[in-house]
């Protein structure tokens, strides 16, 4: 079973125990059965309160580069064999690829015209 160490109303490990009377905690810390418990999280008056993790929303170099890393060899070789088509040529499949390549140009152009 899955166990919290707590000190000082803060849980500070977890540990998995087969029979939780064979551990002893030393003085000042407190074992505490629970599945859904993590480190870090607040105990108070029997209650777990869950550390909020916040989410930080991607930088605009990092926003790029996860763009710019979409670009791979075949997909810009489809879109540069597309274009060399004729329109009416293009199939549906040729279309789309330079419509994608387009649209990711244009979102990495986007980004950095805001830098």
């Amino acid at each position: 079973m899955r166990y919290a160490i707590i000190e000082k109303n803060k849980v500070i490990n977890i540990i998995e125990l087969e029979n939780a009377d064979d551990y002893s905690v030393s003085e000042g810390f407190m074992l505490l059965q629970s599945d859904d418990v993590n480190i870090g999280d607040d105990f108070k008056n029997g209650v777990i309160t869950k550390k909020e993790i916040p989410i930080i929303p991607p930088t605009i170099i990092q926003q790029i580069a996860a763009l710019a890393a979409t670009i791979t060899e075949r997909r810009t070789r489809e879109a540069t064999l597309a274009a060399a088509k004729t329109a009416s040529s293009r199939t549906a499949d040729d279309v789309a690829a330079l419509a994608w390549m387009t649209d990711i140009n244009s979102q990495i152009a986007t980004l950095r015209a805001s830098l």
